[in-house]
């Protein structure tokens, strides 16, 4: 490299390598990078699908979730923050919540949050019902659908992924519910609105704020349950 005239003779060396070592570092245009392992062209890891990209992915026979983004196979992304720890009822208070609902053949049964379908199952079984559940969770949903056609009652019972705050319930005859105080609240207007002048609601363990009664139990097990039981058009506190 020449330099100047005056200059120092080491300082050329020292500049030429500086450069050098500046040119090794410096990066390369998009279009000669090499792929970095572990990135795809989208700037994304792998298996991250870009915003806007809907996918789709079958979550039990005949059922089919979709939304934004990617989803995990045992978790819908739209109902991620609204799902509750699910707690079974116990099969003998089932049994009692259907018995005083007073199911009669043919009529039509909801179970809102309906689990592994023991509701619906007991329903069709017991009392020749039709019974359609309302699960906001796919994997759940495939457990609920695959004990149903187990029993051999699909054509009389199905479940629907989705959240019970969204459902139309203008069929129902009955109504099951097993979920908090608060979201029982939430879902009054909606049963108001919705079901019709007969229909019953029968929630195990939450009262339905705002609604008297017709009928309240509480069963003799060692841990014992309430078991209320409503008529439409209901009584109002």
């Amino acid at each position: 490299m020449k330099l100047p005239m005056g200059w120092p003779a080491g300082v050329g060396n020292t500049i030429a390598i500086s450069l050098l070592a500046a040119l090794a570092v410096a990066p390369l245009p998009a279009a000669q990078a090499p792929a970095r392992r572990g990135v795809v062209s989208n700037g994304l890891a792998p298996n991250v699908v870009p915003p806007n990209v809907v996918s789709q992915s079958v979550i039990a026979p005949g059922v089919v979730s979709q939304d934004k983004n990617s989803r995990n196979a045992n978790q819908n992304s739209k109902y991620a923050n609204r799902l509750a720890p699910y707690v079974s009822s116990p099969t003998r208070v089932v049994d009692r919540m259907l018995e005083l609902a007073n199911i009669k053949p043919g009529e039509t049964v909801y179970d809102l949050g309906s689990g592994d379908g023991r509701v619906l199952i007991a329903a069709v079984e017991k009392y020749k019902a039709h019974a359609v559940g309302v699960e906001i969770s796919p994997k759940l949903v495939v457990e609920a659908s695959n004990n149903i056609q187990k029993a051999g009652i699909a054509d009389q019972a199905r479940v629907m992924q989705g959240d019970v705050m969204e459902a139309d319930l203008n069929g129902a005859d009955v109504v099951i519910l097993y979920l908090a105080t608060s979201l029982n609240e939430k879902l009054r207007p909606r049963f108001e609105k919705q079901l019709k002048p007969g229909a019953r609601v029968v929630s195990h363990d939450y009262a339905v704020p705002g609604w008297k009664p017709t009928r309240v139990e509480k069963t003799d097990d060692r841990h014992a349950h309430l078991i209320y039981v409503y008529e439409m058009p209901p009584v109002k506190d």
